[in-house]
């Protein structure tokens, strides 16, 4: 409409913000500055904020990831209570964000969070020797089951796999508000020929940690997953103001069906694939 728009912000973690920054930096049509305290200077060419103000903040307590963040303006700093720094940091720089082709001789496999006026969320993967390569990832809002499963199957088709398994959250066959009324999602999927599986239900905690276990073994498609990669970047704990520290759930935002649905493939892959020798027990057929 012709207005100006105007974004001053420090980061956290290389969110929305970041992305929009790579976006704009060398067009011409904005301007655009990305500056830390060291190169921020009044008219007489003092800094604006000196050492001792930043180590006066150190004392009070700040910690040197809120130092870097909001003085020196980093982003390389992961996201404030995020789970998944470390890992994903290990991810960039040992170059397992790639683009690379999905093997037609290999299945294809999906492990999902359903949700149901909520965001849903479908991760595709295949299992290639010790790498777990993530190929693709389905994430909307307010669609019934039918769709996510035409998107997966146009997928499949489109680079000549065949199905494995379909992983689901444990509680995949109660109805849902939201979903299709007359029918369980198990009933809608067997109707389109989708036999799904339930993931075992776990404690989050635990879940959390299969998922950190998977992370390096994981291989990441650079542009069919880049919703994906930032949920991992993003997905953090939630914080309690009044007490001044982080709750052991996380917060409650679109990353999270997501990163729910890596959880039950870190909960499905350690109980298949590093224990060859066990047998499967289903608990529940669908």
């Amino acid at each position: 409409n012709g207005g100006l728009e105007i974004i001053n912000t420090t980061p956290r973690g290389m969110n929305h913000c970041y992305e929009l920054l790579e976006v704009v930096r060398d067009n011409p049509r904005y301007f655009v500055q990305h500056l830390s305290v060291e190169q921020t200077f009044d008219n007489e060419g003092n800094r604006i904020i000196s050492e001792e103000q930043i180590d006066d903040a150190r004392k009070m307590g700040m910690s040197e990831e809120m130092v870097q963040q909001e003085f020196m303006v980093s982003f390389e700093v992961g996201n404030i209570g995020a789970y998944f720094t470390r890992e994903y940091a290990a991810i960039e720089r040992e170059g397992r964000i790639l683009v690379f082709g999905v093997n037609p001789s290999l299945p294809l496999h999906t492990c999902s969070d359903l949700g149901g006026t909520d965001a849903t969320a479908m991760v595709l993967y295949q299992i290639e020797g010790a790498f777990i390569n993530i190929v693709g990832c389905i994430h909307d809002s307010g669609q019934g089951l039918k769709w996510y499963l035409e998107q997966a199957d146009a997928f499949r088709i489109a680079h000549k796999c065949r199905w494995g398994n379909h992983w689901m959250p444990h509680d995949v066959g109660q109805k849902h508000q939201g979903w299709e009324h007359t029918e369980s999602r198990i009933m809608q999927a067997r109707k389109a020929g989708w036999l799904l599986m339930t993931t075992p239900k776990v404690n989050f905690e635990d879940g959390i940690e299969s998922l950190r276990y998977i992370l390096p073994k994981m291989r990441i498609h650079k542009h069919n997953c880049a919703i994906l990669l930032r949920a991992i970047r993003e997905y953090q704990r939630e914080y309690d103001e009044q007490r001044a520290c982080y709750k052991s759930k996380p917060l409650d935002n679109w990353a999270t069906h997501i990163v729910d649905a890596l959880r039950y493939l870190g909960v499905n892959y350690r109980r298949l694939y590093d224990n060859p020798s066990s047998p499967i027990k289903y608990t529940t057929s669908l």
